[in-house]
């Protein structure tokens, strides 16, 4: 298992926050030394680590019945992108994102996944409304500026 690694929150206003979101769907330029067998390759190592990491704590349910699911590669697979939802209270907490940012940081080209999440939480009790969503890449967790206090909930430092 990877180590939990620190990262940082940095909240955007809506604008600021799309385009840098935006720019992870970006395709690779592929050449002779980078290839899209090579990048795919990188895009089934994120998944295999990410399910490996999260379903240690948490359970995995595309149906939004549990804790948390992750895309297919048809929805994600094409640029420097891969994406999920959160569905119970219980994985809206530092360690989540700790463990996205552990996973993320085993690939050759750490810097430039980013992995988006979808916070579609439906209980009454949760800390998050039923549609928030941030994504994190090369070690800080970016959310847009609105009703959802992502620090609090997920408690790294805010910037």
């Amino acid at each position: 298992m990877p180590s939990r690694r620190p990262f940082e929150t940095v909240i955007l206003r809506e604008k600021a926050y799309r385009k840098l979101y935006e720019g992870s769907f970006a395709k690779p330029a592929y050449t002779k030394d980078f290839t899209e067998t090579m990048h795919r390759a990188e895009f089934d190592k994120l998944t295999r680590g990410l399910r490996k990491s999260l379903t240690r704590k948490w359970k995995e349910d595309f149906c939004g019945a549990k804790d948390f699911a992750i895309m297919d590669d048809k929805e994600a697979f094409g640029g420097w992108h891969h994406c999920g939802g959160i569905y119970s209270t219980r994985i809206c907490c530092p360690e989540y994102v700790e463990t996205v940012v552990s996973v993320l940081a085993l690939l050759p080209h750490a810097s430039l996944w980013t992995y988006h999440t979808t916070c579609e939480t439906w209980q009454d009790d949760t800390p998050l409304p039923v549609h928030g969503e941030f994504f994190i890449r090369d070690g800080k967790l970016y959310a847009p500026k609105d009703e959802n206090d992502y620090a609090g909930v997920f408690g790294a430092q805010r910037r």
